[in-house]
C-alpha cells in the first residue's frame, strides 16, 4: 500500500463523520417540529441497522 493511499481514510472519516453529525442535528430539529430529537438519536437510527449488516455480513 502506497502512502498517499493510506492517508486518505483519515480526513474522508473526520468529513464524513462531520457531515453525518450535521445532517442528523439538522434532521432532527425539523422532523419533530416543534420538538427537538438529539442527533445521538438520529445517528443511532442509521448506525444500529448498520452494525447488525457488518456483523451478519462478518459471519458469513
Amino acid at each position: 500500500m502506497s502512502v498517499s493511499r493510506a492517508r486518505r481514510p483519515g480526513p474522508t472519516a473526520v468529513l464524513l463523520g462531520g457531515l453525518l453529525v450535521c445532517v442528523a442535528d439538522t434532521l432532527g430539529r425539523t422532523l419533530a417540529a416543534p420538538a427537538q430529537l438529539p442527533a445521538g438519536v438520529m445517528i443511532a437510527l442509521v448506525g444500529a441497522p448498520y452494525f447488525i449488516w457488518v456483523l451478519r455480513r462478518s459471519r458469513a
